[in-house]
């Protein structure tokens, strides 16, 4: 709805392509680390970060960047090894009719080992694996270790919330725990890095160079999502929205107030009127909003608007998101 009324070639706030992909030091510096350990054969990796920080859009970049690893993505971490098993198998191609857990234990096995031997690593990635239950990550790991050779095993990445490693000091996942050298966390947006993420949207929807926001409502906007990129894609996509509405062009602090009160984030507090706090800041002292019963930061949907608005909520980040497993989510690189 309004992103031909402010000018814009496709829609700003997105975050599905990776061409819109807002790079900084800690998204470059964890997707790096997650290839290299799969490269380097360093078996498990772990990937953490509050919701809608961009974990699934760290591991659809890394499968995008990485032509000599073959990527299998797992979307439903709810499933029980015999499934998860299946579903490596459907994913590696290999034929599994009448065969036992044990067999098709072996075949994964022996084409993950056939891949290594090419310098071709296979790497499970698993989103939202804060729901694996204990059993199921203890049975992977022994998956894992079945293989004699370390540099011919299954690589896997663990992506979930930050309770994921309250679970893996669990007594159960002792051997799985010491064993995961690898980890990684993502962290939210400081201060002028919320602009420049705003910038980068605005940019990849062809407005080069244009300042739609003044310094004051960037600040309200930094104010009410604290950094959290989901956070200001939904503000921002929800304040637009508004404006057009109202047949305004010009964003004010009173809308981002407005759009913040009726969307998602009515819980933070309004900025005092008049003052604008710097905007760099110690990101220590962000502090998140106690998620809605559905992980969703609050999120009110109490808004008062047409039955057909432009409002996408749809991004790729949601942190709850399960998917019925009916086909394969891979990327087959070369040889699968």
């Amino acid at each position: 709805m309004y992103t031909t009324y402010f000018g814009f070639d496709n829609k700003p706030f997105k975050p599905k392509d990776l061409k819109d992909y807002y790079r900084n030091d800690n998204f470059d510096s964890t997707c790096a680390d997650i290839l290299n350990s799969i490269r380097e054969q360093r078996g498990f990796v772990l990937l953490t970060g509050e919701a809608g920080l961009g974990k699934t859009l760290v591991l659809r970049r890394c499968m995008a960047e990485a032509d000599d690893i073959s990527f299998i993505l797992l979307t439903n971490a709810t499933l029980d090894f015999p499934d998860i098993l299946n579903y490596l198998c459907t994913s590696l191609q290999l034929p599994i009719d009448d065969l036992n857990v044990e067999q098709q234990s072996k075949r994964v096995l022996d084409t993950v080992a056939a891949h290594a031997r090419r310098n071709q690593p296979v790497a499970l990635l698993i989103d939202d694996a804060h729901h694996l239950r204990i059993g199921v990550l203890d049975h992977l790991r022994d998956f894992v270790e079945t293989t004699a050779e370390p540099g011919q095993r299954l690589q896997v990445v663990l992506a979930g919330l930050p309770e994921i490693e309250g679970k893996l000091r669990q007594p159960e996942l002792r051997r799985l725990n010491e064993q995961t050298q690898v980890r990684c966390s993502l962290e939210r947006l400081i201060g002028v890095e919320t602009e420049l993420f705003i910038k980068n949207k605005f940019e990849t929807a062809g407005k080069m160079g244009e300042a739609l926001f003044s310094p004051t409502v960037i600040e309200r906007i930094d104010h009410y999502s604290q950094g959290v990129p989901r956070a200001i894609a939904m503000l921002c996509d929800a304040m637009f929205l508004f404006a057009s509405l109202e047949s305004g062009r010009e964003i004010t602090p009173g809308l981002v107030d407005e759009a913040a009160g009726n969307c998602f984030l009515g819980g933070r507090s309004q900025p005092p009127t008049g003052t604008v706090a710097p905007i760099l800041r110690d990101a220590a002292a962000k502090t998140l909003p106690a998620p809605a019963d559905d992980g969703a930061f609050g999120l009110r949907l109490d808004l008062d608007l047409p039955l057909d608005f432009d409002l996408d909520l749809d991004l790729d980040f949601e942190p709850d998101r399960t998917l019925a497993v009916e086909r394969p989510a891979i990327v087959a690189k070369e040889g699968l």
